[in-house]
């Protein structure tokens, strides 16, 4: 069987492409659920887990008047609001590389640890 190319409609001369708008990724946080000591020490940092963590600081906030400043020393709490948190001024959520760019002289899995360091001391201290 030969293959044939599809002619066009007699009615529709031009078709117009839709360009796709590429968004930045954003965390979807659907139901709120507390954070477990499980979660944080072994569940991957993708986006949707970073948007419940982030969930979970501003919960701690409203309800329990704790702030995450209060337990981290400076570079420890400079990782988690850099990882955390969207950054202005288009509130984009940075990779593990962006942050890597911005904190300087630590590798990936020295990163890792901090933030499930800095993540475990939070959740001791909230409870």
């Amino acid at each position: 069987m030969a293959k044939s190319k599809q002619l066009r409609l007699p009615k529709f001369k031009e078709v117009k492409k839709v360009k796709k708008i590429r968004k930045l990724p954003q965390p979807n946080v659907s139901r709120f659920r507390t954070i477990k000591k499980f979660e944080l020490l072994h569940r991957p940092f993708d986006l949707h887990f970073r948007g419940k963590i982030n969930a979970w600081f501003d919960r701690l906030k409203e309800y329990k008047d704790f702030e995450v400043d209060q337990v981290l020393d400076g570079r420890d709490q400079r990782i988690v609001k850099l990882y955390f948190y969207a950054q202005p001024p288009d509130n984009r959520w940075l990779n593990q590389k962006e942050v890597l760019e911005k904190i300087k002289g630590a590798s990936r899995k020295k990163l890792r640890v901090a933030l499930v360091a800095s993540l475990f001391q939070i959740w001791k201290n909230a409870k």
